[in-house]
């Protein structure tokens, strides 16, 4: 019986010995292990252990940064400055917005300013690309008419389709021709998923007819410009016959106001359509209350 218990403490004792070698140490413990190192300059001990954090899966971001950052200053003090490079390039990919601490030697600041431009010129470039991809999927079609008469609102109505959702707001920008600035109108979606604004009827009054200057921007997240129906510098033309607005049309634009399109008919409409090349919906435009196909590649 004794011999029993004696060969079954020893097979426990065993177990707990092997459960112990077999434990793997803990990432910041090895981490703490790599610092103590740097700090009495044994570089080449750094290695192994920073290695062994990295070569673990599932290891915390924050810990991926400082393993990366104590490889690549051993390996730069080791005269290794392609494989620091590298180190500090993969730590950036982890965090790209990371700076080093400050008091960090001259010479590794350098090396990291130096991977840090590259970087983020690598990411511009990728930017770029991207939003040239999502920008020529897009494409504003419709013509505005020859001409609308003076002293009436101008109807503006689109539809954004949209397939990367990348679309936050549409604004409008006009001027009669010859003014220095252009107004803004923020467009407002309506219950049929089309943009809608006007152009007030105080715009387009005149006596020998004008021309108002336009251009349509569609807007991302950042309130930056994404497809565009002309520009400020080169905008769509719009003729505008002579003519005033009277006390009867002014209270029933009012009354189209407060009704919500109720005597819209009555107003001259311009349809600007938003498309990619996914969508199967005509363009058209309403001039005058008549709804007209539009052509494609305006």
């Amino acid at each position: 019986m004794r011999v029993i218990c004696c060969a079954l403490l020893l097979l426990q004792v065993t177990a707990v010995a092997a459960a112990k070698r077999t434990t793997p140490t803990p990432t910041a413990e090895l981490l703490d292990r790599a610092r103590a190192r740097y700090d009495t300059m044994d570089f080449d001990e750094i290695l192994p252990l920073v290695n062994e954090v990295l070569a673990r899966e599932e290891v915390a971001a924050e810990h991926q940064v400082e393993a990366y950052r104590l490889q690549a200053i051993a390996l730069a003090v080791m005269n290794r400055t392609v494989e620091a490079e590298a180190a500090f390039r993969l730590l950036l990919r982890v965090s790209p917005d990371y700076e080093l601490p400050e008091g960090s030697s001259p010479m590794v600041s350098a090396l990291f300013s130096k991977v840090q431009l590259e970087e983020r010129a690598i990411r511009d470039r990728i930017e770029q690309h991207e939003r040239a991809k999502l920008v020529a999927e897009m494409a504003i079609e419709g013509a505005p008419p020859e001409e609308v008469e003076g002293g009436s609102p101008v109807q503006i109505e689109f539809a954004v389709r949209d397939p990367r959702r990348a679309v936050e707001s549409v604004q409008l920008r006009y001027r009669r021709k010859g003014d220095p600035d252009y107004s803004a109108l923020a467009l407002s979606i309506d219950e049929r998923g089309l943009w809608t604004g006007i152009i007030p009827a105080e715009t387009t009054e005149n006596e020998e007819g004008l021309v108002l200057e336009f251009f349509v921007e569609t807007l991302d997240q950042g309130n930056i410009p994404l497809v565009t129906s002309g520009d400020a510098e080169d905008p769509r033309l719009l003729q505008v016959a002579p003519g005033f607005m009277s006390p009867n049309w002014y209270e029933s634009w009012i009354f189209w106001t407060i009704a919500a399109g109720a005597v819209a008919a009555a107003a001259t409409t311009v349809g600007i359509v938003v498309s990619t090349e996914q969508s199967s919906v005509e363009p058209t435009a309403r001039f005058g209350g008549v709804q007209v196909g539009l052509p494609a590649g305006q």
